[in-house]
């Protein structure tokens, strides 16, 4: 396994990978060079106003910051919880189980230094949470 993941890290050794982290308020944005960087590093974030606008500002990122690839993340937390409100009701227990061992998953990954490990289970952890969070009342009183 690690075999091959070392074969596609190799691909990526010196290209600057810029993340975009797309949500609905703000699109936070964080550069990683494999080879050069420990880790991937916060860049900035943008105010999302409209797509036009985000097009644009992303655009002129990746032309100043001379970016070779670009990864997408979308909020499946958000989405999954607004899917799932009825099950989630009956089941927050599972999925606050699901959250507490998915962090104790990924700091086993950190211990034994696995990154694949430590990533997958951090994930889960992330994404189950944001399934958790409970919606603040905007009604003004």
């Amino acid at each position: 396994m690690y075999s091959k993941l070392s074969a596609r890290f190799t691909l990526f050794l010196g290209k600057k990978i810029m993340s975009i982290d797309y949500g609905e308020k703000y699109v936070g944005l964080a550069t990683f060079i494999p080879g050069n960087d420990p880790y991937p590093l916060g860049f900035g974030r943008i105010r999302f106003i409209g797509q036009k606008k985000l097009i644009s500002d992303l655009t002129n990122y990746v032309k100043s910051e001379a970016v070779d690839l670009l990864v997408l993340g979308i909020p499946i937390g958000d989405l999954l919880a607004r899917k799932t409100r009825e099950e989630l009701r009956s089941g927050r227990k599972w999925f606050a189980l699901i959250v507490i061992l998915s962090l104790l998953g990924g700091l086993i990954g950190l211990i034994f230094r696995n990154d694949v490990i430590m990533f997958s289970f951090f994930f889960m952890a992330i994404v189950t949470s944001r399934s958790l969070r409970k919606k603040k009342n905007n009604s003004k009183g």
